[in-house]
């Protein structure tokens, strides 16, 4: 959005995606390829080496703004930045719970003596973020809640919901759930066997589809297959088509922990799909209780189970918290009106930057 708004913009990657599909790269994107948990994050809290290749970028690129984009990335950008980047603003994009890497003591004081006293500007993806990172440094710095986005032009359907259907195997009138996400601890994938088995209890022809891979796919595969579920559930693994598959679906299953303000939600609203999610970080900002899905308290299976079998059970209500969806993501979370916050953002903190005296 911001290249397509007159920017030139370089995406820099610490380190390389082995998964499908990885984002496309442009002209002066680059991953550095670090190695995630290197022994000198653990020795000394960063790779000196990566450090010295981040800002052997930002010198061949010479921006205004480098943004950082999440907590790995953030000590990073602000090691890079050194004093001779002058012309360079530093913002940080937190888009998650700090307290998953920034809560522990030394990790505290590194991050309180060398990182956070270094930043221009911080954004949160929503006030609950901002606020958890208030509660653990001191913003002396310009804060601005602007939200996660999603493409509305690109992120759409292009197979019909019985195409999609035919394919995965699943009768055109059969409830379906669906869950996007990265197979991790903090996604709590380990809940979908106990939620779909209350689900299928009152719906025997209901499916679950789950979209994401990571390290605890095998641990849901068993699982479904030990409580007899594997037969009404699909691990699709990750694929290219989620506006198709998710379309396709009557309702997403968000079970996190922890969360900023999750993008399959956004998409899930884009394609007119209500939403059942657990009440954390900022999902009570991009669901609407009552009006575009249902929010649940955070490993409660049975209050999960029991919002999800509420709206297979009454297509009114479904069709209805899916078109308000639709609405309230246009309206508040497209694209073009977020890239401009940002942009909007960036002048104010290279304004005030240039105002401070040498």
């Amino acid at each position: 959005a911001h290249r397509g708004a007159g920017c030139a913009v370089a995406c820099v990657f610490l380190y390389p995606f082995a998964g499908e599909p990885a984002l496309p790269l442009g002209p002066d994107d680059v991953v550095l390829g670090g190695v995630e948990h290197h022994p000198l994050d653990r020795v000394i809290g960063f790779d000196p080496f990566l450090t010295r290749r981040v800002r052997a970028e930002i010198t061949r690129f010479a921006p205004d703004v480098v943004q950082v984009n999440g907590g790995r990335t953030l000590k990073y950008g602000a090691l890079a930045c050194r004093k001779k980047h002058d012309g360079t603003a530093l913002v940080y994009r937190n888009i998650g719970d700090p307290s998953q890497w920034g809560s522990k003591g030394g990790q505290r004081a590194f991050y309180r003596r060398f990182v956070m006293p270094r930043l221009d500007g911080i954004v949160g993806v929503s006030d609950a973020t901002l606020r958890a990172l208030g509660r653990l440094f001191d913003l002396n710095v310009a804060t601005q809640r602007i939200p996660n986005a999603v493409d509305l032009t690109t992120f759409r359907p292009v197979r019909s919901r019985d195409a999609v259907r035919e394919e995965l195997g699943v009768g055109l009138g059969a409830p379906a759930v669906v869950f996007v996400g990265s197979l991790t601890s903090e996604k709590r994938p380990d809940l979908l066997p106990a939620v779909f088995g209350r689900i299928v209890a009152s719906f025997p022809d209901a499916w679950l589809w789950v979209l994401g891979d990571g390290p605890l796919r095998t641990n849901l595969e068993r699982d479904l297959r030990e409580t007899g579920l594997a037969n009404r559930a699909r691990v699709l693994g990750t694929r290219t088509d989620v506006a198709d598959v998710m379309a396709a679906a009557d309702v997403l299953l968000v079970t996190s922990d922890t969360e900023g303000v999750p993008a399959v939600v956004l998409e899930a609203g884009a394609v007119g799909v209500p939403t059942v999610a657990t009440r954390v970080g900022g999902i009570p900002e991009c669901v609407l209780d009552g009006q575009t899905g249902f929010l649940v308290a955070a490993g409660e299976v049975e209050q999960i189970a029991r919002a999800a079998v509420a709206l297979l059970g009454d297509e009114v209500l479904r069709d209805k918290m899916g078109h308000r969806a639709r609405g309230f993501v246009e309206e508040s979370f497209g694209l073009t009106a977020v890239a401009a916050e940002y942009l909007r953002f960036y002048e104010r903190i290279l304004e005030a930057r240039a105002a401070r005296p040498s």
